[in-house]
């Protein structure tokens, strides 16, 4: 079930609609609500550490690097598929909850 264990895919698109620079990760875990901010970071909620939290993810293909943001240990969202989950896009930017 994908709010078991899931993939998280990047890549960039070149103007021909062709795919580059690939990379994934997988938390061993699930990987939820993936979205931009205004400075173009890659936002999304994973619950690899027992709780759905926000990570940036950042890096280049094969070099990955995922900070938790904030340090609070609580779940920051309801459990995907649920009615009353939000989205946590525009929610996080620069600020670390």
């Amino acid at each position: 079930m994908p709010w078991q264990r899931s993939r998280l895919r990047q890549a960039r698109l070149d103007a021909r609609g062709t795919l580059h620079d690939l990379s994934h990760w997988d938390a061993g875990a699930a990987i939820t609500q993936p979205c931009f901010t205004a400075a173009n970071e890659l936002i999304v909620l994973s619950d690899h550490g027992g709780w759905w939290q926000p990570y940036r993810v950042t890096g280049p293909a094969g070099a990955l690097d995922i900070q938790r943001l904030g340090k609070r240990q609580a779940d920051h969202a309801s459990t995907p598929g649920n009615s009353a989950s939000a989205s946590i896009c525009g929610r996080h930017t620069n600020r670390a909850c």
